[in-house]
């Protein structure tokens, strides 16, 4: 199996799942060829997933049915800290999922519609992060629960999170030490993902200087 067939088996997959409401691609896989940072042959597969049952990717349980042989599964808390993160790597390349329990979500497009001085501080946080991950670029590939426009009007709207350069070194460390880089293609793009964060973040700081 290609890895093109990962990303397609993956997305089939969670086009059939009732639990599945919102499948978000995130990432190189959705910019252009021509554009910095685009996929090549070796790129992962990201997606932020919507669900109302996100204790089904606790475990790597739910490959099963997808044909793949899992070399490596790993479950924590995501970079900038407010969503839960799934690493994969297969025997056809690897994921990364961002679990977004749907509830939440709700929740969160509920707590938008007042003003953005209304919102709580927990949320802003949360919805900064979400915006920092969209801003690479986004396709909403499956909503059937009204929540793409929460995610659409996030990338619109709230201001991304700003990472200082400490931070941008403590994440590069983090993946070192967490064994993200499970293989030397993973190695490779990690680094690149990291480079393009720096001068994301450096970008940032320019824009807001006084």
């Amino acid at each position: 199996m290609s890895e093109a067939d990962l990303g397609n088996r993956v997305e089939a997959w969670a086009r059939r799942e009732e639990h599945v409401v919102l499948l978000v691609a995130i990432g190189s896989r959705v910019r252009s060829g021509a554009a910095e940072g685009a996929a090549d042959p070796g790129s992962d597969w990201d997606y932020q997933v919507g669900t109302s049952q996100p204790g089904v990717f606790g475990s790597s349980r739910w490959l099963l049915t997808l044909g793949v042989k899992v070399h490596a599964y790993a479950v924590r808390t995501g970079r900038l800290g407010s969503s839960t993160k799934v690493s994969v790597v297969t025997d056809s390349g690897e994921l990364d999922l961002v679990i977004l329990p749907s509830g939440a979500m709700a929740a969160a497009a509920t707590a938008m519609q007042g003003p953005p001085e209304t919102w709580p501080p927990a949320l802003r946080a949360a919805l900064g992060d979400l915006a920092t991950v969209l801003a690479g670029g986004f396709r909403v590939l499956k909503d059937t629960a009204g929540l793409g426009a929460l995610v659409e009007r996030v990338a619109r709207e709230v201001p991304v999170a700003r990472l200082d350069d400490a931070r941008v070194l403590a994440e590069a460390e983090a993946y070192i030490k967490r064994g993200d880089a499970l293989s030397p293609e993973g190695l490779k793009h990690k680094a690149q993902a990291l480079m393009r964060l720096a001068r994301f973040a450096l970008a940032a700081s320019d824009d807001h200087s006084p």
